[in-house]
């Protein structure tokens, strides 16, 4: 399963009260950050995305979950969707989003491609 995981201590809350709707374009994919949900216990976020290439279009949530200084995002587990490209695009763009809210988090792992998980650390989407 496609994810990222962000080494620090991210403020959820603050992610959740400043989220503003996004919409990207990335190596031909459209994508979008629709609405955002926070857990309870502020640990956990929950994100509504659209990835749309060619005509075809896919809504599925990301979710990015605290655990100790580690944040890991990836598609909700009980998201059946296909893993494609965009939906991979999405969770990077996730990541620099909550990236962009606080300071000291850095990328410590993932299993996306280079291509892909490189664009973490670029400031705006390619066209």
């Amino acid at each position: 399963m496609p994810h990222v995981v962000l080494e620090g201590r991210p403020n959820l809350p603050h992610v959740h009260q400043t989220f503003q709707q996004v919409a990207a374009k990335s190596n031909g994919w459209i994508l979008k950050l629709n609405r955002i949900y926070i857990s309870a216990d502020s640990r956990a976020l929950m994100i509504e995305c659209t990835a749309v290439r060619s005509g075809f279009a896919q809504d599925f949530y990301l979710r990015a979950d605290q655990r100790d200084t580690q944040l890991t995002v990836r598609v909700d587990p009980l998201m059946r969707i296909e893993r494609n490209e965009g939906v991979q695009r999405c969770i990077v763009l996730v990541a620099r989003l909550i990236r962009q809210k606080g300071s000291d988090i850095v990328l410590l792992k993932t299993n996306l491609p280079a291509e892909i998980a490189e664009s973490f650390t670029q400031e705006g989407e390619e066209s």
